[in-house]
């Protein structure tokens, strides 16, 4: 019952999340046995997930590589990391492989999770910011812990850090990804790096005990996808410019920046990413985003180049330069106060704007120059080749910092509270054709949760039973025809091999 007094705000939050993801997708996605709802889905990408999962649950292990998955090109040897198929989740249960049905899928779960811890510290984050948190003091007699009783405006801007919340929780990214790329739905990752920076001071006294933190940052990125390990790296920069502001010294500037390389490529190693056999492929360019693109929709030159930050998130910052510029003395002295975040903040998004823009300054549909980039390092840059999406750190800093300076700079309690209401709603009024097209979906049984298998015949069943296969064999590289997919699923209940996948 403490913890939840504690901690309630956060949980509210994570409520609201929880009540978004159910109202969008609903109950039938989180039955771990229902998988059609994958396999029917118009995207290769969420059947590569699940699929690439399924190929590697029952894939032999041989250390030390714990992530390859040898069953999915065979003979040759990948990584569960490159079928996006959340390679903690997937470690995880494999290990309870010869308990679980023959049909498992921990998406939809995993759906619930992003949505609920996006909106725990979305709140946490905007609280933080606006100078809100709850505060505990000790009871003199039983000496237990107990809040200090707070007055209605502060109450009402906890109340506003809650409304907040709701302008990242319907973040554009996470509903665009969200069972399409979804690995890539985790921008609570983002949230809590923010959250840990914010709370730096008092959880990284030390520098053994920062190493520790921003290392178990690290093994959660690379282990969920590997793009969010540099933008919760470009946070770890800020973490590490205002240590160097402070004049801690080298050592509590540089070694949490080594540990959560160090636990990143360690994982990685262990996960299989760099002994995979199977000759793959780089893209060779940057899909850079247009940084006028995070206020202006249609700017987006492609799916990957969308990095709306949504108008909800437009309007928190507008409402937020009203407010500094209407109190003007009391920001002056608030920022004088907090120099050190205001320039780490600052490097923060400029080298985050640098790094999704790729190569290519582009600005409100026009690239004003190309900067020549010597090919070796254009190559290792390519890894990240769709770096538009880095720009999703800067829209979410912009809407979590929006909604905390609204509720730190308008003084009445109740009114910036209402203002974040507003934002929210907007926020999801923006988004309403794809929250419609998405609920439409999720819940029109007929379509989604259905067996539309091809392979029909009883044979196929006779096939299986006989024992005398145990591999699949395609004849090209190609999963571009409609029975790739329900080849490879049947492979996969039955564990076959395969020696063509996505």
């Amino acid at each position: 019952m403490k913890a939840l007094k504690k901690y309630r705000w956060p949980l509210t939050g994570a409520l609201l999340g929880v009540l978004v993801f159910l109202a969008v997708y609903g109950v039938r996605v989180l039955d771990p046995t229902s998988v059609d709802w994958i396999l029917n889905s118009l995207s290769p990408d969420p059947i590569q997930h699940y699929l690439g999962w399924e190929l590697f649950r029952r894939s032999p292990v041989h250390l030390p590589y714990i992530g390859a998955n040898y069953n999915a090109v065979y003979p040759f040897r990948t990584s569960v990391l490159f079928t996006d198929s959340l390679p903690l989740a997937a470690l995880f249960f494999k290990l309870l492989g010869g308990i679980l049905p023959t049909r498992f899928q921990y998406f939809g779960w995993w759906g619930l999770l992003c949505y609920a811890l996006q909106g725990g510290l979305a709140q946490a984050v905007i609280a933080r910011i606006a100078g809100v948190q709850p505060t505990f003091g000790r009871d003199d007699k039983s000496k237990a812990a107990i809040a200090i009783i707070m007055s209605p405006g502060q109450t009402a801007k906890l109340w506003g850090s809650m409304l907040g919340a709701g302008v990242l929780v319907l973040f554009p990214a996470l509903t665009i990804r969200m069972f399409a790329h979804t690995a890539l739905a985790a921008n609570w990752l983002v949230l809590l790096a923010l959250y840990l920076w914010l709370r730096s001071d008092e959880l990284m006294l030390t520098t053994r005990r920062a190493c520790l933190i921003w290392g178990g940052m690290g093994l959660l990125c690379a282990g969920i996808h590997l793009y969010y390990l540099p933008m919760v790296g470009l946070v770890l920069v800020g973490y590490a410019v205002r240590r160097a502001l402070q004049k801690r010294g080298p050592a509590a500037v540089l070694a949490p920046i080594a540990a959560f390389c160090a636990a990143a490529l360690a994982e990685l190693v262990l996960l299989g990413a760099f002994a995979v056999n199977f000759a793959g492929y780089s893209n060779g360019y940057l899909s850079g985003a247009d940084y006028f693109g995070l206020f202006v929709p249609w700017l987006a030159q492609s799916w990957e180049q969308n990095v709306y930050a949504g108008i909800g998130t437009s309007l928190a910052v507008v409402l937020a330069v009203f407010g500094i510029v209407c109190n003007a003395r009391k920001a002056e002295k608030f920022f004088a106060a907090h120099r050190d975040w205001l320039i780490a903040g600052a490097v923060v998004l400029v080298l985050d704007l640098i790094a999704a823009g790729g190569n290519a300054i582009t600005v409100d549909g026009k690239t004003l120059f190309t900067v020549p980039i010597p090919q070796f390092l254009m190559n290792f840059w390519a890894m990240f080749s769709s770096c538009a999406r880095l720009a999703w750190l800067a829209g979410m800093l912009l809407a979590a910092v929006g909604c905390g300076l609204v509720l730190r700079f308008w003084d009445n309690g109740v009114a910036p509270a209402l203002m974040l209401a507003v934002c929210a709603v907007a926020q999801g009024w923006g988004q309403r054709s794809e929250l419609f097209n998405r609920w439409t979906d999720y819940h029109y049984y007929g379509f989604r949760y259905e067996n539309k298998t091809l392979l029909t015949d009883p044979v196929w069943e006779q096939i299986a039973a006989s024992g005398r296969y145990s591999h699949l064999a395609f004849a090209t590289f190609d999963f571009e025809h409609d029975e790739f997919w329900d080849l490879v699923d049947f492979a996969a209940d039955h564990g076959w091999t395969s020696n063509s996948f996505y």
